[in-house]
């Protein structure tokens, strides 16, 4: 289902003049690496990153917690396709604050789990052999931002109750998902991660087209802001 821009707004509780603000600070995350919404061409899953982002803003601020979400968007997109597909009350997504205490070089891994509780994932045991350590974690239940989207949604007559993402293990959310073809939740050195920002914009730019059907670029209108863009 697509949504226009004033729609996701109200789905995702936020007020357009403080969209605008936070758009001309670059602290806007949607889905697929975007950082702006089209006047007429939303899908539900980018409040879903809006109100990510602004919960991850609590513990790191407004601007880097809109860059994490957008870095690591196919990891909370593959939580809200877990969630919904298992009808999880816990779809939880972290992002991992690691520090490597030989050098003091800083990364961010991130991760998705179905329980409060961090599953040691793969990638997390290569960032400890390489000698980083965990400073600290932020979890944010992903179900609960779902379920608060499709309430709003209810509240101003949108049917949001089907699934926002492809089952995980289908051939509908392989094929969506087959741009990204590097780990979505490897280790990225703060020093890269604009770079990594970069990726993930191109490679979502993909994924959003075949969300949305094959179109590709447009124009996009951003409530007296206009910007052109490839799909954000």
């Amino acid at each position: 289902m697509r949504l226009t821009d004033h729609e996701v707004l109200r789905t995702a509780d936020q007020h357009e003049e403080a969209y605008r603000s936070r758009y001309r600070r670059d602290q806007i995350a949607t889905a697929f690496g975007g950082k702006v919404l089209s006047d007429s061409w939303c899908l539900p899953v980018d409040a879903v990153g809006l109100k990510l982002a602004e919960n991850l803003s609590k513990a790191y601020g407004a601007g880097t917690a809109a860059m994490l979400v957008r870095v690591f968007g196919q990891v909370w997109l593959a939580a809200v396709a877990q969630g919904d597909a298992d009808r999880l009350k816990h779809a939880m997504f972290s992002i991992v604050d690691l520090i490597r205490e030989s050098d003091g070089r800083l990364a961010y891994l991130a991760c998705h789990h179905a329980t409060p509780e961090i599953i040691d994932a793969g990638a997390a045991k290569a960032a400890l052999a390489e000698g980083y350590t965990i400073e600290r974690v932020n979890t944010v239940n992903i179900s609960r931002i779902v379920r608060l989207v499709r309430a709003n949604a209810a509240w101003i007559g949108l049917d949001l109750s089907a699934p926002f993402m492809p089952a995980p293990t289908t051939p509908e959310f392989e094929a969506l998902m087959a741009p990204y073809t590097e780990p979505g939740n490897g280790l990225v050195e703060v020093r890269a991660i604009k770079k990594r920002e970069a990726l993930a914009r191109r490679i979502g730019e993909q994924v959003r087209a075949r969300a949305m059907g094959g179109i590709g670029h447009r124009k996009w209108r951003v409530r007296n802001l206009e910007v052109s863009a490839t799909t954000a």
